[in-house]
């Protein structure tokens, strides 16, 4: 029927997962007015988009269009904020940085249309995207102690 949720973060992962934390998000430099959700030991989350929040608008699935183009102008602005080589460290530290891209859905299909500010920030950085979908929302997996 739907795409449910959209969930869009910065995602490290590597072999020392104790350090992931310190090299990951301090080098990032986030501050407090910025737009992020949730900052966990390996991710750093912007606002999740979610259909149930867009149920009243008169055309709630083009509201959620919307909402999700304004979420990825923000992870684009909030990449452009950042020096091109502020990843150079998390790298040096073996980890590995990507944009994760979790959509919850209970259909067989879904569209996403990345902005190319989105793609262009990401690419200035070295940033693969790696989009997955799934039948379980970004906020159960969290309750349920995921990162």
């Amino acid at each position: 029927m739907a795409v449910l949720s959209v969930l869009i973060a910065l995602q490290a992962c590597g072999e020392n997962s104790g350090a992931v934390r310190s090299a990951f998000v301090m080098p990032l430099g986030v501050q407090a007015n910025e737009p992020i959700e949730h900052i966990g030991r390996c991710t750093v989350q912007f606002p999740i988009v979610r259909l149930s929040e867009c149920r009243d608008a008169e055309e709630p699935h083009e509201l959620l269009a919307a909402r999700i183009k304004g979420v990825l102008k923000t992870a684009a602005e909030f990449l452009d904020r950042r020096p091109a080589d502020v990843f150079d460290s998390v790298v040096a530290a073996g980890l590995s940085v990507r944009v994760f891209i979790d959509i919850r859905m209970n259909q067989d299909q879904f569209e996403i249309d990345l902005t190319a500010e989105f793609v262009r920030a990401c690419g200035r950085h070295g940033l693969g995207i790696f989009v997955m979908s799934n039948d379980i929302s970004a906020e159960e997996a969290i309750r349920a102690g995921a990162t």
